[in-house]
Order: structure tokens, then sequence, then C-alpha cells
């Protein structure tokens, strides 16, 4: 058994939603916190809370992560709220999380500096910096979003540029969900 026992998963999409499904599946204690007026949670599954805060308040945020006696916390955010999870940060630090999985889900991002990747490099720093361990999971391409980067419409298949040789890592939403629930679940923290 893991030295993490109660999740929070901030965000609630796709991924979040999947994220959250394994979690309540193994009836593992699991918080989602929602932006208010936020309709994606209106389908949380069995044993799963909801917690409605403003995420850039971090103090209510930390009252939220204490409340709940949160351990990890897992960020799903889109890409476009990346720099959101700097007040997750500092709620963090304050509730005494144990394991922040910030949202990277994709390629690595280590070592590039333009963009949304020198965002989420900003934030792995800013993790750093606040003395919290974090995870951070790198798992390539969503296979459910491929079909929409290569599929011609017109002859219903794939297109692939130049000889197909280039290595592709692709993983499918509930794997990485199945993934994150092991590592957070299953693993003592001095082993990650």
């Amino acid at each position: 058994m893991s030295s993490y026992k109660s999740f929070a998963v901030v965000g609630h999409g796709a991924l979040g939603s999947t994220i959250v499904a394994a979690f309540a599946a193994q009836n593992l204690p699991v918080v989602v916190l929602a932006r208010p007026g936020s309709n994606s949670t209106d389908k949380l599954p069995a044993g799963a809370k909801l917690a409605t805060v403003d995420t850039s308040d971090a103090a209510a945020v930390a009252a939220v992560f204490k409340e709940h006696t949160v351990d990890v916390v897992l960020s799903t955010v889109t890409g476009h709220a990346i720099g959101a999870q700097k007040s997750l940060i500092e709620a963090a630090k304050a509730a005494k999380i144990k394991l922040f999985v910030p949202s990277e889900y994709g390629a690595p991002t280590e070592g590039l500096n333009e963009g949304i990747w020198a965002e989420k490099n900003q934030i792995a720093e800013q993790l750093k910096s606040a003395g919290i361990p974090s995870l951070r999971i790198y798992n390539g391409l969503f296979t459910e979003y491929i079909p929409w980067l290569f599929l011609n419409a017109k002859t219903k298949k794939f297109q692939i540029v130049g000889k197909g040789e280039a290595p592709l890592s692709a993983t499918a939403l509930p794997d990485v969900a199945g993934s994150s629930h092991h590592f957070n679940a299953t693993i003592y923290a001095t082993n990650l």
C-alpha cells in the first residue's frame, strides 16, 4: 500500500474525469476541484467528492486540501491554463501536500524554453523552489486525438508524412488514468 491516501484532481475534462473514475473505482478518497459555474462535474462517479472553489485563491484552495486531508494533487488543467497552477502550488505548500502532479501529459518538456513548454518548466521550477515533491507524466499524444491529426477525411486513411520511420508515442486516456492511479496509490513516495 502507498504512503498516499487521499487525492485531489484539479480539472474534470477528458483526462481529469478519466483519472477521477480510476481512483473512485478503487474506492480511494478523491475530491474534484472545480471552478464556480463549471458544468464539467455533472457526472462524478460514486464516491468522488466535489469542491467548488476559485482556484486562483490559494487560501481557499489550501482550505479545501486540508478539509479533505489531501496527500496528492493531480492537475489536469488545459494547456491555456498552465499558469493557473501557480496558485495551486501556493495552496499545496500551505496545506503540506506530499506530491504534486502538474499538468504535463504529453511530450517531455524539460529544457524547452518557448511557449507552453516554457510555462510547464516554470511550474516545475516553482514546485522545486517550494520544496514540494512532484511527478511529471509524459505519455506522448492521446490516442483519442490522433485521428484528428492524421486522418484524411476524404480517403478515410491515416496520412503519414515522410517514410513513416520516426517513432511516435501515444497513450489512451484510460491508460494515463490507470498509470496515474498506480503511481500515486500503490507506490511508496520513496520509490518515485
